[in-house]
């Protein structure tokens, strides 16, 4: 299974999100707002009967750590990689809260021997990427355009981590939650799932 752990948004905070960046750039290709989320340590492949280990990791990391309030501030971008770059919203409030929780959930997969992307965490939630194909014409303007953005500032109150399963094809990822711990006391385990096209995987 394609694992990650992440904190998702509520729906309205989600919508709200995917309608920063305008329409009319056709070098973007935009997160679909159902799947816009935080994440806080990203494991890739992982074998289907290591789930519980994660679940129980995600369980005590996030025991110690209060529910808190993110907001969603500024518009940025990430260099290119592999010839496309993140369009992304940083995080304002909650940034330092978010990041203890990542370290705390990345400590509690490392104790369990749980393989992750060890690269550092930065408080952000990814809205889209410049495609790699487009004309610089377009490219340009749409790296104009985002630089001009001046979003209203979003706000929600973060109160549990998920462990999500994202599933790869042609149309785009879908996200399924497997289970998931509030923030403060002891872990739920569901299902549950989300995904469609136009998106990117976790």
């Amino acid at each position: 299974m394609r694992l990650f752990v992440a904190i998702r948004f509520p729906t309205a905070i989600a919508a709200a999100a995917s309608r920063v960046l305008p329409e009319a750039l056709p070098a973007v290709r935009p997160v679909r707002e159902e799947l816009l989320h935080l994440t806080l340590a990203f494991l890739g492949e992982t074998p289907d009967e290591r789930l519980g280990d994660v679940t129980q990791a995600i369980a005590i990391a996030s025991r110690a750590v209060p529910p808190f309030r993110v907001s969603l501030a500024a518009v940025g971008q990430f260099p290119p990689r592999r010839g496309d770059a993140a369009i992304f919203l940083s995080i304002a409030d909650g940034a330092e809260a978010a990041g203890l929780l990542a370290r705390s959930v990345r400590a509690e997969l490392a104790r369990a021997g749980l393989a992750f992307d060890a690269k550092p965490f930065v408080a952000h939630v990814t809205l889209g990427r410049l495609r790699a194909g487009a004309a610089p014409e377009q490219r340009a303007a749409a790296i104009a355009a985002v630089g001009a953005l001046a979003p209203t500032a979003l706000s929600f109150v973060a109160e549990q981590v998920e462990v999500m399963r994202s599933v790869l094809s042609p149309p785009g990822p879908r996200y399924s939650a497997l289970a998931s711990a509030r923030l403060g006391e002891e872990r739920r385990d569901h299902a549950g799932g989300v995904g469609g096209a136009g998106a990117r995987g976790a």
